[in-house]
């Protein structure tokens, strides 16, 4: 010390930032922050992850306390550092549902609601459509018996195939007598004894 002499300590006032998210890679990355007071803070996170075969997880908004909004919809937000805060990104998961139909060519699946992904615990009504000289037989794959329309719950993802068979037109004519069958246009199913 040669002389008097004056120190001055300047502080800045922080505060910290939660960040939480069970998937993608959110901006700032899930864990804690800290800013500066008065922070613009912009942050984000992925729409959509892909889970395994099959299954994504779809960004429906986000949770917040301090600086934060409440909550939104949407998969982005800015905001100004003024107190601690948390922002937790929420998601749902969806599946894949696939149809087919057996043999090739034979018809058509309808799908309510009509949809490829669908939220989980949706119920999907599924119609066997057949094209003409075919009849529905049955379901097979996470869809099984013979009812139709059917319908899959959508816990999983799903993979289902209508099974359809031909069937022919006997056309039966005689002037006289009762033939059995009938006189007129009789329609069999493949393999049915007449």
């Amino acid at each position: 010390m040669d002389g008097p002499k004056t120190v001055t300590a300047n502080f800045t006032v922080t505060y910290d930032l939660t960040v939480s998210s069970a998937y993608g890679s959110p901006s700032p990355a899930v864990g804690v922050h800290t800013y500066p007071e008065g922070t613009l803070v912009n942050a984000s996170v992925d729409s959509e992850v892909a889970g395994a075969t099959g299954e994504k997880f779809v960004c429906i908004g986000w949770s917040g306390t301090g600086s934060v909004p409440a909550s939104d919809g949407t998969n982005a937000t800015s905001f100004t550092m003024t107190a601690d805060s948390s922002i937790t990104w929420d998601w749902k998961t969806q599946y894949e549902l696939t149809t087919d139909v057996s043999p090739a060519a034979t018809g058509s699946v309808t799908r309510n609601p009509d949809a490829v992904w669908y939220d989980a615990g949706t119920i999907v009504q599924l119609t066997a459509n057949p094209s003409d000289g075919y009849e529905f037989n049955s379901w097979s794959g996470d869809l099984t018996g013979v009812s139709n329309p059917g319908s899959v719950t959508m816990d999983a993802p799903k993979s289902v195939i209508a099974n359809f068979s031909p069937v022919f037109d006997l056309t039966v004519s005689s002037a006289y007598g009762s033939p059995t069958p009938a006189v007129g246009v009789h329609t069999y199913s493949d393999g049915t004894n007449i």
